[in-house]
C-alpha cells in the first residue's frame, strides 16, 4: 500500500470473506501533506456543505435581521455539535452568522453571510501491533496487521 497511496493510488483488495473493497483514503493531489489529501475528509465537508445549506435553505427570502441570524445559528450550532459529539467527525466547530460578516452593503445586495470554522479529525490508516514478551511471564499475544 505505502508506494502505490504516496501517489494517491488506493488499492483495491478482496477481504477472506470474498468482499471487495477499495483499501484506502488517498486522492490523487499528494503534492503537500494535508488532511485534504484524505478521501474520509473530503467526504465529510461535502456532506457538512450539503447539510448546512439543507438548513439553510428554509431560510431564503426572510429577513437578514438579528433574530433569524440568531435562529439558523442556532440550528447549525446544534448540527456541528451532533458532529462533534455524537460522531465525532469533528474536533472543533464555530458559527459567525452576526452584524460582524453581514454588514450594511452585504444585506443591500440581498445576500447573508455564515462563516464556518471546523477542524477535522484524521482517520487511522494503519496499525502497528506490537507484542511484548516479558521474561519468566505468558507472552502477551496480538494479532498483526500488515502495513
Amino acid at each position: 500500500r505505502g508506494f502505490l497511496e504516496e501517489k494517491g493510488i488506493n488499492p483495491i483488495i478482496q477481504k477472506a470473506d470474498g468482499t471487495i473493497m477499495i483499501y484506502g483514503d488517498e486522492t490523487s493531489y499528494q503534492k503537500f501533506n494535508s488532511i485534504l489529501n484524505n478521501l474520509s475528509s473530503r467526504d465529510a465537508l461535502i456532506s457538512m456543505e450539503i447539510d448546512s445549506e439543507n438548513i439553510l435553505s428554509e431560510y431564503v427570502f426572510e429577513y437578514n435581521d438579528d433574530a433569524m441570524r440568531t435562529e439558523v445559528s442556532s440550528l447549525l450550532k446544534s448540527y456541528y455539535q451532533t458532529l462533534m459529539d455524537g460522531y465525532g467527525a469533528i474536533d472543533y466547530f464555530d458559527i459567525i452568522f452576526d452584524r460582524n460578516n453581514n454588514r450594511d452593503f452585504v444585506i443591500r445586495e440581498n445576500a447573508a453571510v455564515v462563516d464556518t470554522i471546523v477542524s477535522l479529525k484524521g482517520v487511522a490508516k494503519k496499525f502497528i501491533n506490537r507484542i511484548t514478551l516479558r521474561r519468566g511471564a505468558t507472552p502477551t499475544v496480538g494479532t498483526f496487521t500488515a502495513i
